[in-house]
């Protein structure tokens, strides 16, 4: 998989069409309520200057928002594209005119062994399949301290693409419980009816 998404992200350009289908216009407009949304299911922070994991980043058009209203935490964005890390070291200095030091990127498609105070992910998980969506809930739940909240969106029902996957909320609510021991809180987005959003939070 990394294989497709590098080959995906030779320029800024190809790297935000691949990443959002629509006119980009579209993804600006939404930006900031995806931002918005990510933020308050992570309220309240379990600590004041915890590491927030993001997997996923891309080339970060969640991960430089977050980080930039976010100036307090430390974001570990990682993705299993070197090329999209690349590209999002290109677009942060579009997006805010400098280096924004609260950040660093991680080519790996598996979640570092180091206690987190966060997590989040969007636009991820639907194009994994189930063990790979399992792996990551699990390997989450083993690193964020008590207190620490990981909220992610996935689909259900149907999407628009053959190479994406849809999943259940009694699917996730199972897998959430196996690994963090408490149930899991849904919601749905506002605009696209197949978003779904989850946290849940370590005991």
């Amino acid at each position: 998989m990394s294989a497709y998404w590098d080959d995906q992200a030779d320029t800024i350009e190809t790297a935000m069409r691949a990443v959002w289908s629509e006119d980009d216009t579209d993804f600006g407009e939404r930006q900031l309520d995806c931002v918005n949304r990510i933020e308050g299911l992570l309220q309240p922070w379990s600590l004041p200057r915890a590491e927030v994991l993001e997997i996923g980043c891309g080339m970060g058009r969640v991960t430089f928002p977050m980080a930039y209203r976010n100036p307090s935490h430390r974001f570990a964005a990682i993705d299993i594209s070197q090329q999209m890390i690349d590209r999002a070291l290109e677009y942060q200095i579009e997006y805010s005119g400098e280096t924004i030091r609260n950040v660093k990127f991680i080519a790996t498609d598996t979640v570092p062994v180091v206690a987190i105070g966060g997590a989040y992910s969007m636009l991820v998980f639907q194009h994994l399949d189930r063990a790979a969506v399992k792996t990551y809930i699990r390997d989450v739940a083993a690193v964020l301290v008590p207190g620490g909240r990981f909220a992610f969106q996935f689909v259900e029902g149907e999407y628009h693409s053959d190479n994406d996957h849809r999943y259940t909320i009694d699917e996730m609510a199972y897998w959430c419980f196996r690994a963090f021991g408490r149930a899991v809180e849904f919601s749905h987005d506002d605009v696209y009816p197949q978003w779904k959003w989850a946290v849940v939070v370590k005991r």
